[in-house]
C-alpha cells in the first residue's frame, strides 16, 4: 500500500511540474495574444488619424468654393454698379435744370463709393482665395505623403501579425502535445484558473506570500504545497500554489 501510495504522490509531482511548464507556454501565449488583439485597434488608430486629415483637407475645400461664390456675387454686384454709373452718366446730358444735374452727379458719386467699396472687397477675397488654394496645395501634398506612410505602417502592422500568427501556431501546437501527457482532472481545474486570472493560473510562493497577490500563505499552507499531494489554490486570488525547486 505504501508503494502505491509513493507512486501516485510522484504521479501528482510529476503532474504538478507539468502545469508549471504549461504555465510558461501559456504565459507566451497570452502575451502573443494580447498584442494580436492590439494590431486591429492600431490599425484603426493610424486610419482614423489618415481619415481626420482627409476630412479637415475638404472642409479646406469648402471653404475655398465658399470665397470664390462671395467673390463671384461681389463682382456681379460690381458689374452692376458699373452698368448704374454708366446708365446715369449717359442720362446726365439730358438733365435739363442744374439742380436735377447736381442731383444726378451726387447719385454717381455714391455709386462709384459703393463701386471702390466692393473693387477693395474683391481684392481682399482674390487674396483670401489664392492663400487658401496654397495652402490647400501643401496640405494635399501632406496627405499624399501621409497616405504612403499610412501604407508602409499597414504593411509593417499586417507583418507583425502575421508573425504573432505563425507564433502561436507553433505555441498552441506544443501545448497541445503538451496537454495530453496531463491528467484531465487537474488539466480542467488549470484551465478554468486560467481563464479567469488573465492567463496567469499558478504561480510560485515568494517569500511565503502568494506570487499572483502576494497574500501571506500559512505555514499549514506551504507545507501542503510542499507534499505535493493535490493542487493547492490561494484564498485570495485562486491561482494554483507552487513551490519552485
Amino acid at each position: 500500500m505504501g508503494e502505491v501510495e509513493h507512486i501516485y504522490i510522484m504521479n501528482i509531482a510529476e503532474q504538478i511540474k507539468s502545469l508549471v511548464e504549461l504555465q510558461k507556454l501559456d504565459s507566451q501565449i497570452y502575451k502573443h495574444n494580447m498584442r494580436k488583439g492590439r494590431i486591429p485597434l492600431l490599425i484603426k488608430e493610424l486610419e482614423d488619424g489618415f481619415q481626420k486629415k482627409g476630412e479637415a483637407l475638404k472642409e479646406e475645400d469648402s471653404n475655398l468654393k465658399s470665397l470664390l461664390v462671395r467673390q463671384k456675387e461681389k463682382e456681379n454686384d460690381l458689374a452692376s454698379k458699373e452698368e448704374t454709373i454708366k446708365k446715369c452718366e449717359g442720362q446726365l446730358y439730358q438733365i435739363k435744370t442744374n439742380k436735377e444735374y447736381t442731383a444726378m452727379q451726387q447719385e454717381i458719386k455714391g455709386y462709384g463709393a459703393d463701386k471702390s467699396v466692393l473693387e477693395d472687397d474683391i481684392l481682399a477675397l482674390l487674396d483670401e482665395t489664392e492663400a487658401k488654394k496654397r495652402i490647400i496645395e501643401q496640405h494635399k501634398a501632406a496627405l499624399k505623403d501621409e497616405e504612403k506612410k499610412l501604407g508602409e505602417e499597414k504593411e509593417k502592422v499586417n507583418a507583425e501579425l502575421k508573425e504573432i500568427e505563425e507564433k502561436l501556431n507553433s505555441l498552441n501546437a506544443q501545448r497541445s502535445e503538451m496537454t495530453s501527457k496531463i491528467d484531465r482532472g487537474m488539466l480542467s481545474k488549470y484551465e478554468r484558473v486560467l481563464k479567469g486570472k488573465d492567463g496567469l493560473a499558478m504561480v510560485p510562493v515568494v517569500e511565503d506570500s502568494c506570487g499572483g497577490c502576494n497574500l501571506n500563505l500559512p505555514p499549514q499552507v506551504i507545507n501542503e504545497i510542499k507534499m505535493e499531494k493535490d493542487l493547492v489554490f490561494c484564498e485570495s486570488c485562486a491561482r494554483i500554489l507552487y513551490i519552485e525547486e
